[in-house]
This record gives structure tokens, C-alpha cells and sequence, in this order.
């Protein structure tokens, strides 16, 4: 009985783990995704991986608006505009660590659920 009570500690311990590499900029990602969810499939894993990923998009799209690539140079202060969207994802980022600390299931604000439904193609 002990030994099943480790066993099952143990897995909750991998859980969170992966789910909080979800949120550690692209590679933590990847390693989440890629390489420790395969042996833990299950909806608490699955519901960080897609957030997490949620909030690698938005450092993605800081990095092109502050790049400008010239057709975002319509877009005035687009250098304020990366800064205020990276600031947003470091901000969602760390929320997103704690609730997966706290083994809590809670959408990011204004925008988790989005991110549910946007990459429920992710299992």
C-alpha cells in the first residue's frame, strides 16, 4: 500500500513539473510537450501545455511587431507595442506557473480560454 502511495506521489510530482516547464519560454515547452507528457497524458498536463503555449505565441508575436518586417511600420510606437505585449506574456507566464504550483486548472485571464479552445488540437 505504501509503495502505491509513492508511486502516486511520485506521478503528481512529474505532473506538475510538466506542467510547469509548459510555461518556461519555447524549449521548456518542447520538453513538456515533447518529452515528459508522452508518459503523463492527462488533463491537468494537457490544460498547461496549452496555455503555456498560449503565451509563447504572444512572445512570438512581440518579437515580429518589435522587428516591424516594414508592413507592421504602419503601426505607431510598434517598439512600445512589443514591450507592452512581452511585459504581458512574462506577466501571464508567472499566473500560469503559480496555478500550475497550486495543481489548480484556472484559464489565464482575459485570454485562457481562448487558448483552450485555439489549440484543443493539441492532446
Amino acid at each position: 500500500m505504501e509503495n502505491n502511495s509513492k508511486s502516486e506521489l511520485q506521478k503528481s510530482n512529474n505532473d506538475n513539473i510538466t506542467a510547469i516547464l509548459a510555461y518556461a519560454f519555447p524549449i521548456g515547452w518542447f520538453i513538456s510537450y515533447i518529452i515528459l507528457y508522452k508518459d503523463n497524458k492527462n488533463d491537468f498536463t494537457i490544460f498547461h501545455i496549452r496555455q503555456g503555449l498560449g503565451v509563447q505565441i504572444l512572445f512570438v508575436v512581440a518579437f515580429l511587431v518589435g522587428l516591424g518586417f516594414g508592413f507592421l511600420d504602419f503601426i505607431p510606437f510598434n517598439n512600445t507595442l512589443a514591450w507592452i505585449i512581452k511585459k504581458l506574456g512574462i506577466i501571464l507566464m508567472i499566473i500560469g506557473v503559480i496555478t500550475a504550483v497550486n495543481k489548480e486548472m484556472k484559464p489565464l485571464p482575459v485570454i485562457g480560454k481562448m487558448f483552450q479552445d485555439m489549440f484543443k488540437g493539441v492532446k
